[in-house]
């Protein structure tokens, strides 16, 4: 990671964070992390985020979500929470906070938004019942209809 430090290059250091991220022990995880954070470019960014979100223990999560807070640009901040749709019940997200992410998550395409779709589940149903998901999901079937 000391090396990743020194690529001057924002997406250089991004590309070696997203192929190093499979392979850092959990302790080295919180440094990359840091250096994820200190990448100024938006798109840089959420690329590195997106790998190493997939390699957190739950309790760094809540960092990866601070970064994802920190994009200026809803469409870099949309890549960004679409690592973490998996990992999206583990945080808990309360009702309020979740409806910031469904807001984020529209500035994406099409296709990457319904791709995550099925992350959504759990949290929608631990939000507002066992029936929600379906509801969201005949309502996403409705919109599609009126697209093609």
């Amino acid at each position: 990671l000391e090396v990743t430090r020194q690529i001057s290059a924002e997406s250089d250091r991004a590309s070696a964070l997203r192929e190093l991220a499979k392979q850092l022990p959990p302790e080295l995880l919180p440094e990359a992390l840091e250096i994820t954070r200190q990448i100024s470019d938006e798109s840089d960014r959420a690329s590195a985020l997106s790998e190493l979100a997939k390699q957190l223990p739950p309790k760094l999560l809540i960092q990866a979500v601070d970064i994802c807070e920190t994009f200026g640009d809803n469409y870099y901040a949309a890549a960004a929470w679409q690592a973490l749709l998996p990992r999206l019940e583990e945080l808990q997200s309360d009702f309020a906070h979740f409806i910031q992410i469904l807001h984020i998550l529209a500035y994406q395409n099409r296709k990457n938004f319904f791709y995550g779709f099925p992350d959504l589940q759990a949290t929608l149903s631990r939000l507002g019942g066992e029936a929600t998901f379906d509801h969201c999901l005949q309502a996403v079937r409705d919109v599609y209809r009126q697209w093609v």
